[in-house]
């Protein structure tokens, strides 16, 4: 009986040691260690082509980074949970109002195509967001190594990464690179 009870006590911490390591194995993954880092400046900005949720420039119903060659872009990475991406927007829009960069927000956002674009429509309407919210259905923050939001990167007109920040560029980081970015 005695063998009984310490086989299953043995059987129970097998099975507790297997749970942490695979947790730990997913957390590892999960660390910017082992998944993309956020894009470094210098590299040429991935093109992506992506469902417009709101703002649609001309109508349209999908939007790529290539449309924008010739024209300084900065992309914020958000989500419409995000408390900190929230509480950004006015200054997203105060950014956006006085650079002359474009601006593009992207959000992940689960569901199908077409509801999580009636959300994001919503919601950009309620933040007063007024430059092109596309819904990420391909990957692209992946793409980017975003790994939580807000995020930013700021592209220049040839299409290289000028800067990645966790959060938002200040503006007078934008002016200062204005000329770089925007002059070919």
């Amino acid at each position: 009986m005695a063998n009984k009870g310490k086989s299953k006590w043995l059987d129970n911490m097998i099975i507790a040691a297997i749970i942490v390591i695979a947790i730990l194995s997913v957390l590892w993954m999960l660390s910017p260690r082992a998944s993309n880092t956020l894009i470094k400046p210098g590299q040429l900005a991935s093109n992506f082509e992506l469902t417009v949720a709101a703002n649609a420039p001309d109508g349209r119903d999908r939007l790529a980074l290539s449309d924008y060659k010739g024209r300084a872009v900065a992309i914020v990475f958000f989500s419409r949970t995000c408390r900190a991406c929230k509480a950004k927007w006015p200054a997203i829009r105060q950014l956006a109002a006085e650079s002359e960069v474009a601006f593009i927000g992207i959000a992940r956002e689960g569901g199908s195509i077409g509801a999580a674009s009636g959300r994001l429509r919503r919601y950009a309407e309620k933040y007063e967001l007024d430059f092109p919210i596309l819904l990420d259905h391909a990957g692209v923050s992946r793409a980017y190594g975003i790994q939580s939001v807000p995020q930013s990167v700021l592209i220049t007109a040839d299409q290289i990464v000028a800067g990645a920040w966790i959060g938002l560029p200040e503006l007078s980081v934008l002016q200062r690179k204005d000329s770089v970015i925007i002059d070919k």
